[in-house]
């Protein structure tokens, strides 16, 4: 049987009616401020996502940025003893030569005189043109022209050598205690292959203050093995053209094979490649000597002056022992 129809049926205009009463009721139920306006709702609690979210979004503000570490070590031109002087600049080494036997008696003299003049300047390396007259027995030889670059890092080779950087060092010099920088080189393949290290102090002359060579396993034993330069003194007086000026005295003690070589120089700024005088000794393993050498400095110039050595010569003459 069917339900009966209700006989008026509930308007729906009573809906919203109701809705907006229960709004006006809660409203009275709010609680205000002294000014009669209702306090701002309490920020909701961040979920876990959100925090986790924020934090990889907030960053610190960047530290400021360092300068960055030095990849190669380039020279100042004025630091070095060639590259401070202009194309055509020039020089004369007179070198003597004395060999001796097995019980240490004299065996031969020879006598050469070596210029160098500056060809080329480039930003890491230096050209000179090198030509050797060399007396021996009395007779003169002339040597032909060489033309050979060199890097201005190694002094030994055109090639440009791999640096990097490695931890400063402290050198005592003179009474000094020098900051230095310490580089590390490398260049050259197979036997010709060579290992440096260079200490460097950019604000005290000389500059480059210690060279340490070595050959690495596989080098030809007949080639330097081993050769380390030192500066020894500073402010050293040295007789130059005819003046007193300053220099620097250096150590060379090198290797080649089972020999050693010690050999003492003098330095000075106002000669083209620096060097004034050195004199050497070489020893066999069993310490006996075998070699001396002496070289001086003959002549130097500008591009406008000429060598005039090549009438002077036997400046040195064998005294008897």
């Amino acid at each position: 049987m069917p339900l009966p129809t209700p006989p008026h049926p509930r308007p729906t205009l009573c809906r919203p009616l109701l809705a907006l009463a229960a709004a006006c009721a809660l409203a009275l139920f709010v609680p205000r401020d002294a000014h009669g306006q209702a306090p701002e709702k309490a920020p909701a609690k961040p979920t876990v996502q959100q925090v986790v979210t924020e934090k990889a979004v907030v960053v610190s503000p960047p530290s400021p940025e360092l300068p960055p570490a030095p990849t190669s070590l380039n020279l100042p031109l004025d630091s070095h003893p060639w590259a401070r002087f202009g194309v055509g600049a020039w020089r004369t080494l007179r070198t003597v030569t004395e060999t001796f036997d097995e019980t240490g008696k004299f065996l031969t003299r020879s006598e050469t005189l070596h210029t160098d003049k500056l060809a080329e300047i480039a930003a890491d390396s230096y050209t000179l043109e090198s030509t050797s007259i060399v007396e021996v027995g009395g007779k003169r030889l002339r040597g032909a022209t060489q033309v050979i670059r060199h890097s201005l890092l190694t002094d030994h080779t055109s090639q440009t050598p791999i640096t990097v950087e490695l931890p400063a060092i402290d050198i005592s010099l003179s009474g000094k205690t020098v900051p230095c920088q310490q580089w590390g080189l490398s260049y050259g393949e197979g036997p010709q292959r060579r290992l440096e290290t260079l200490y460097y102090a950019p604000e005290f002359p000389p500059y480059l203050l210690r060279r340490e060579v070595s050959a690495p396993d596989g080098s030809s034993a007949a080639d330097l093995t081993g050769e380390t330069t030192s500066v020894l003194a500073v402010d050293v007086p040295i007789l130059l053209d005819g003046g007193m000026v300053g220099g620097y005295r250096q150590q060379v003690r090198s290797t080649a094979g089972a020999n050693q070589v010690e050999t003492m120089e003098l330095h000075c700024d106002l000669a083209p490649g620096g060097l004034v005088r050195a004199s050497s000794t070489e020893r066999d393993a069993s310490g006996r000597r075998v070699r001396w050498v002496v070289t001086e400095l003959e002549e130097f110039g500008d591009a406008d002056e000429k060598p005039k050595s090549e009438r002077r010569w036997r400046l040195f003459q064998r005294h008897a022992r």
